[in-house]
């Protein structure tokens, strides 16, 4: 299976070489993502949420900015990767042969993820509901609209070229950290559970796959889906 973060290369001391030149953009990666994570669960004073504001014109200005924001930082480090590793993105993104063939496991591995994710909410406590769907309900339907393209496109390649990307791996240990990277980013201590459960699943699917192609999909479909009962 294509891996999506070294080459095949047989020769070893060129793979050393490469790992050891892409370790300082995966530490800066990290940092990101634990800057981000720190951030998420920190918070901010109820009586500045920006989601307490009526305008929703406001609203809908700040949420593209901070969308921007976030999403331009996790694209970051995939810029300096894919210089020193030049076949990053064609590994990643690259249509390979076959692949057609395989993009019809997103249904059942998004039934199976759905499923997961409710079975582990079932037995906690009901986690509160995230900012970003009550933002969502005081949105026009064209605002929804715009929101939508962001939330479904922009976001799903933003964050599998981030986690499933620059610190994803084959391996069982590189799978669940960047799955606990991921839930942890998202910064709702209920839904931690399901989000990793949600971030390793993406990372099996990166694994059987060998591209980030139905990750993306099957993560644009997640927030699709979510988004039509909002």
């Amino acid at each position: 299976m294509p891996n999506l973060t070294t080459s095949s290369t047989p020769d070893t001391s060129d793979s050393s070489r490469r790992i050891l030149a892409l370790l300082p953009v995966r530490l800066a990666a990290l940092v990101i993502a634990g800057w981000m994570a720190w951030a998420s669960f920190a918070g901010t004073d109820p009586q500045t949420e920006p989601i307490l504001l009526p305008d929703t014109a406001l609203l809908l200005t700040r949420f593209l900015s901070a969308a921007a924001f976030t999403d331009g930082l996790l694209l970051l480090p995939a810029v300096p990767f894919c210089l020193l590793d030049p076949g990053a993105l064609g590994r990643w993104l690259g249509w390979r042969r076959g692949l057609g063939r395989t993009l019809w496991i997103v249904i059942p591995v998004y039934l199976f993820m759905v499923i997961g994710c409710e079975a582990i909410l079932v037995p906690v406590e009901t986690p509160e509901e995230q900012d970003m769907l009550t933002l969502l309900r005081l949105f026009s339907p064209f605002q929804r609209a715009v929101a939508a393209v962001v939330i479904c496109g922009v976001v799903p390649v933003a964050e599998e070229l981030f986690f499933r990307g620059v610190l994803g791996g084959r391996s069982a240990p590189a799978i669940l950290f960047s799955a606990a990277l991921f839930a942890a980013v998202h910064g709702t201590a209920g839904f931690f559970l399901p989000l990793f459960f949600f971030g390793t699943v993406q990372g099996l699917l990166c694994r059987r796959t060998g591209s980030l192609i139905p990750a993306i999909l099957l993560h644009a479909l997640f927030n699709g889906v979510t988004l039509l009962f909002v």
